[in-house]
């Protein structure tokens, strides 16, 4: 098996775009125009066919939304009288026109009344992106607070990026540690590069009797130069550490190196072809 040198996608489940909220999409994307959105919501019917967002316009402050607007809440004979589109007028009198001057006749009714209460629908928008904008905050602040309390581990304070992406699942430690399946889709995720685990036992003495279990996880990088090899080393020290710390069981021996092939020899236990 054989893999290139440039940095491999996470083999991850991708959100479907179907299932992100408006509010966090727009709250992440353009912070700074949350007082400001003009909210268009075509109704509920899309919805089950459509992203929550249809479109985005920043420059004009502009959003689409596969939502159903004050509008679609409206009792319907506020909209059209009773067997309008059948071609019967509230007296229950045949009307003349056809059906597709009446049903541009009740379209032009509904757009007319969707701009009107268009304020309505921003308002009330933009009320919710706030609440999403806080809540947001508030998550934060809980895990932050989690992490010191309970854990010891001051997020704010750590400057290694790669510790901040594992520190997160902290709160989940007593159910992930020893899990190594789980360990190497976190080794996968954080460094971006496929991962391979080796199950093995080791023991210090000449005696079968104090066998211990031992994973080593190697990660899969082609083409790495004797510098590149030292920097991701260093690069990865501080993680691999952390991982060690809190999801590997106490009574394993760990550890993690990186393999591939190179052009360039005397690359202590990278240099070998990987199986």
């Amino acid at each position: 098996m054989t893999f290139d040198s440039e940095k491999k996608s996470v083999n991850t489940k991708k959100m479907d775009r179907h299932e992100i909220n408006a509010e966090l999409l727009l709250n992440h994307l353009y912070p700074e125009l949350e007082d400001k959105w003009l909210a268009y919501q075509k109704s509920t019917f899309s919805r089950n066919y459509a992203p929550d967002v249809l479109f985005i316009h920043p420059e004009r402050a502009k959003v689409s939304l596969s939502r159903g607007g004050f509008v679609h809440h409206l009792p319907p004979l506020f909209l059209s009288v009773e067997d309008e589109l059948k071609g019967y007028d509230r007296f229950r009198r045949k009307r003349k026109n056809e059906f597709k001057q009446r049903y541009e006749h009740l379209y032009e009714r509904i757009q007319t009344l969707t701009e009107a209460f268009l304020p309505i629908d921003s308002l009330m928008f933009r009320q919710r992106l706030k609440r999403e904008r806080v809540v947001a905050g508030l998550l934060a602040e809980k895990l932050d607070f989690i992490l010191k309390t309970y854990y010891e581990f001051d997020l704010e304070a750590e400057q290694d990026e790669l510790v901040r992406e594992v520190a997160v699942l902290l709160p989940y430690v007593a159910k992930l540690r020893g899990n190594l399946p789980f360990v190497k889709s976190l080794l996968n995720v954080v460094t971006g590069y496929p991962v391979m685990m080796h199950l093995s036992a080791y023991n210090e003495v000449d005696n079968t009797r104090f066998w211990m279990q031992k994973v080593h996880y190697d990660i899969c990088v082609n083409g790495l130069t004797t510098v590149a090899y030292v920097d991701l080393m260093k690069r990865w020290e501080r993680m691999v550490e952390f991982v060690y710390s809190w999801f590997i069981p106490f009574d394993y021996l760990f550890e993690v190196g990186i393999k591939g092939e190179s052009d360039e020899g005397g690359i202590m236990n990278y240099n070998i072809k990987v199986i």
